[in-house]
């Protein structure tokens, strides 16, 4: 979560950060919201994968 913000602020506090990128990129990250939406969805799906994974192997016994 805090990464995510991060990102999203970067736009605000750094306002040429993504100039050396190419276009696609600028437009998409030059906003803050959408950069911060991005990489939350992104980490999720990364997060998300490894902790199923972990999950998955231990065998979680209820009851």
């Amino acid at each position: 979560m805090a990464i995510a913000l991060g990102v999203g602020l970067v736009p605000i506090v750094a306002p040429d950060f993504y100039h050396g990128f190419p276009g696609l990129v600028q437009t998409v990250m030059d906003s803050g919201i959408s950069a911060g939406t991005i990489t939350a969805v992104v980490l999720n799906l990364l997060v998300g994968r490894r902790a199923s994974g972990r999950a998955a192997g231990q065998g979680v016994q209820v009851g």
